[in-house]
């Protein structure tokens, strides 16, 4: 198991204060059935990790799906909602398409089960898309919503949201999170943990300045952290470190912003030179 695997693999979530928060927000939305709940961040913040591990927290009690498409027509959407919760028929007009997904979700109602739709990258639907995610939004019986929609994006989701196209769909948000960066000794716990759960006990792998380094680098966002950490471990390997040093951090980094930065080769005396 790969301690900084850049994949959102639940088992590696960090409980930060930040992320306990968030991820309570979107188990009362769920479980509540709110309707509608809004995860914005910085790309690499977590935001797909904290889903995975919200629906993990929430097993089977819930039916879920999600669509991670970005150039997506109404119908398009429509159609891809059908594939996600394999509902048959999603060939059909949208307003057919629309009456399947209701059919299905007063099934899962009537089966005392929950319906979870995950849009993923939601900045990059367009503005008559994002509407009928908030008609699909409206579907409800007398007392309860038929389907929880969590719209996750990067921070232009919210101000897309807030324009006044589409303050339909703002109103009928309750429950908005923006997830923030990792501090620094946040930072250094996550690293120490995701060590943890990859098996390797020893927490002080990372030397303190190589620490400092990769914050610093990584501005504390969670997936440049990864990055940086794996290719610092990968160096160290090679290197024959039992620790992460400074310089090797310094050394990735380097050659992530495309330079290789060799040793300097040992100083000779001019005697040495003349010969």
């Amino acid at each position: 198991m790969f301690p900084f695997s850049t994949t959102p693999d639940p088992r590696f979530y960090y409980p930060s204060a930040k992320h306990r928060e968030a991820l309570a927000c979107l188990i009362y939305a769920v479980e509540q059935r709110k309707g509608f709940a809004l995860i914005t961040g910085e790309v690499g913040a977590g935001k797909s990790m904290l889903c995975r591990a919200a629906l993990e927290k929430l097993g089977d009690r819930v039916d879920t799906a999600m669509i991670v498409h970005s150039s997506l027509s109404p119908k398009q959407f429509f159609q891809a909602t059908c594939e996600e919760f394999n509902i048959q028929g999603a060939r059909r007009s949208k307003i057919e398409l629309i009456q399947a997904i209701k059919g299905f979700l007063l099934q899962r109602q009537e089966e005392g089960r929950n319906t979870v739709l995950i849009v993923d990258e939601a900045q990059d639907l367009s503005r008559n898309v994002l509407e009928e995610v908030r008609l699909l939004g409206n579907l409800e019986t007398s007392s309860v919503k038929l389907l929880q929609i969590i719209l996750i994006g990067q921070p232009e989701l919210r101000r897309l949201i807030a324009t006044p196209e589409l303050r339909q769909l703002n109103q009928r948000i309750t429950v908005k999170f923006h997830l923030g960066a990792l501090s620094a000794a946040d930072m250094g716990a996550y690293i120490t943990h995701r060590l943890a759960v990859a098996g390797l006990s020893n927490g002080a792998l990372f030397e303190p300045d190589a620490q400092e380094e990769i914050f610093k680098a990584a501005g504390g966002i969670p997936r440049m952290v990864n990055v940086i950490c794996d290719q610092a471990l990968l160096q160290a390997y090679i290197g024959d470190d039992k620790t992460v040093r400074l310089d090797t951090v310094k050394r990735v980094l380097s050659e992530m912003e495309g330079y290789y930065m060799d040793a300097p080769a040992p100083m000779r005396s001019a005697g040495e030179r003349a010969h």
